[in-house]
């Protein structure tokens, strides 16, 4: 597991040189994004795919070209933000660049899980289930919220796209397939009335299809380094009301 990490004083002023002449920028032998976020420690550090661009930013102006800025599934993290609080005063939710960060460096499935049930918890959401484990049937965090609803999660750290065979399978397990859960067999934790997708990368149209047909909600890469380094709620940046 990656420890969190802050460039030092020469490192940072070597990155923001090279974010101004030019983004992404190269950190410890990979690309990384080199953009600035309000109130962080230095340029961001979040993983630059040149199809998708950042988490956060996107692709910098006239880079990996027009056709795939059209393409980035990425929404700036400046509209997820407001569209939860449209009054929204940075001030009063600084930015934990090393929490969002250290998701992506560690490259650990179980960092996820345990970091999306943290946050869960201070959103004053009960932990009932905090990661997975062999048997989970296919739930990995499982929480009550403040009004009671049972949550499950599934929580993906990949390279790659959700699909919709692997969202069809989530719908399954939180569906007919509830009482094959570890959290069922364990506790009889009644099926859950919300259930939410989370990933460290984003979701195929075809899955994306298939979370809106099922009421699954989905949290890409944008919104979990939101959720993650401004500590919103989740139900205010997935605009759930009865939670």
């Amino acid at each position: 597991m990656a420890a969190p990490y802050t460039p030092d004083a020469q490192e940072i002023l070597r990155l923001r040189r090279d974010s101004h002449d030019r983004r992404p920028v190269e950190f410890e032998g990979r690309l990384v994004c080199g953009g600035d976020t309000p109130g962080s420690l230095h340029v961001c550090l979040l993983p630059y795919r040149r199809r998708y661009g950042c988490p956060m930013h996107g692709h910098p102006p006239g880079a990996g070209g027009a056709l795939f800025t059209r393409l980035s599934p990425y929404e700036p993290w400046e509209h997820v933000l407001r569209r939860a609080i449209p009054d929204l005063d940075l001030a009063d939710h600084p930015y934990d660049q090393v929490r969002a960060e250290r998701l992506w460096r560690a490259e650990d499935w179980l960092l996820l899980e345990e970091y999306t049930s943290r946050r869960l918890g201070e959103d004053n959401c009960a932990v009932v289930q905090s990661v997975g484990s062999s048997g989970d049937g296919g739930v990995d965090v499982v929480a009550k919220s403040p009004g009671r609803h049972v949550i499950a999660v599934q929580c993906k750290h990949y390279n790659q796209p959700i699909d919709a065979t692997t969202m069809k399978v989530f719908h399954y397990d939180t569906t007919a397939g509830w009482e094959d859960t570890k959290v069922w067999r364990e506790t009889f934790t009644e099926p859950p009335r919300h259930r939410l997708f989370v990933t460290t990368n984003t979701f195929e149209p075809t899955a994306t299809r298939a979370a809106q047909r099922a009421g699954i909600h989905l949290v890409d890469a944008t919104i979990l380094a939101v959720w993650m380094g401004f500590k919103v709620p989740l139900n205010q940046l997935l605009g759930i009301e009865r939670w």
